[in-house]
């Protein structure tokens, strides 16, 4: 087992393997308030280049979400603009999964594949829908409850150069009616790019979710680039253990009318408005997995609303 320890919340991971072939997993999210099952799922090793899990997984969509998502992993104490409007962050689904990879012939190169079929997101309404239900993302995110008979498939390719350090990857969801008439459709495309050699880690990810709903069709897209130094050759123990960390981010709404769907002011980075954020920051580790994570984020809304929510953050995160 391990976990970590982040932002008051405990995210233990927890496995057990059983004859080599076969192995639980469960990851449960902890905080004071709530407890949030992540992921609970067994997987079979078919081979050496395939495993088929059930039950419930993490999204493989996109390479942020799935592998980039623990706390000290990521770069900032924050997730990018992206998973947070466009694809929901910490996404899991309940299905069968399969994933696996191989070096393509005698190249250096090799090939990433995975496949789910799940029941797929789903927005659980039990009164008249209105526009703000439909313009709000993060309740579609509800996979636990399935309100209709459709289901979810998709899946990602990858090309993995290891020599190079480098990945690159596409991603597809076909989620179908994800409402209680069955009407409207969802789907998402994803495209990432990563660096990671030597002393720099760069990393890129697109994603556009084609949503329909009852009130018109709502497209949202958005990217994020985000670069790492870190002198790992220092000789001096300080300069080697901080980091310098930049990321911009990007993302667009269309069909969305704010002052028609009224939404909350109160969660302000969860508004569905076009907006770029830049952010500047500095991490110290103490130790590979003992994380001080320093930021400070520039807001630009590229519409009439100015929600004045530059700001500092600070994270202090712990993996065991």
């Amino acid at each position: 087992a391990n976990g970590a320890v982040a932002n008051s919340a405990w995210l233990p991971h927890f496995y057990l393997m059983l004859r080599e072939r076969f192995q639980i997993q469960v990851n449960p999210l902890i905080t004071r308030t709530n407890i949030q099952v992540l992921s609970a799922q067994i997987d079979f090793f078919v081979n050496d280049h395939l495993m088929i899990s059930a039950g419930r997984f993490y999204s493989p969509l996109g390479f942020y979400p799935e592998k980039l998502h623990t706390s000290w992993v990521t770069k900032t104490p924050d997730t990018p603009l992206l998973f947070q409007q466009i694809y929901p962050f910490l996404l899991s689904f309940n299905g069968i999964q399969f994933r696996g990879g191989r070096y393509i012939g005698n190249w250096p190169v090799k090939l990433e594949y995975s496949g789910i079929a799940t029941n797929g997101m789903s927005l659980d309404l039990d009164e008249t829908p209105t526009e703000f239900d439909f313009a709000n993302f993060n309740p579609v995110r509800t996979t636990f409850r399935e309100v209709n008979n459709d289901k979810g498939y998709g899946g990602r390719l990858g090309l993995s150069f290891p020599t190079l350090g480098v990945i690159i990857g596409a991603s597809a969801l076909a989620n179908g009616a994800y409402e209680p008439t069955g009407q409207e459709d969802l789907t998402f495309i994803d495209f990432d790019a990563n660096f990671h050699r030597g002393n720099w880690d760069v990393r890129f990810e697109y994603a556009r979710v084609d949503q329909q709903t009852p009130f018109g069709p709502i497209d949202r897209q958005g990217y994020y680039l985000q670069a790492a130094y870190r002198n790992y050759q220092s000789v001096h123990p300080f300069w080697g253990k901080l980091e310098g960390v930049a990321r911009y981010d990007w993302v667009d709404f269309d069909g969305i009318d704010l002052a028609t769907t009224g939404l909350d002011f109160g969660t302000r980075e969860r508004i569905p408005i076009d907006r770029e954020r830049y952010t500047a920051g500095l991490n110290y580790y103490f130790y590979p997995t003992l994380i001080l994570k320093l930021a400070y984020e520039f807001n630009n809304e590229r519409e009439f609303i100015e929600l004045d929510d530059d700001g500092f953050l600070a994270q202090l995160t712990l993996g065991f």
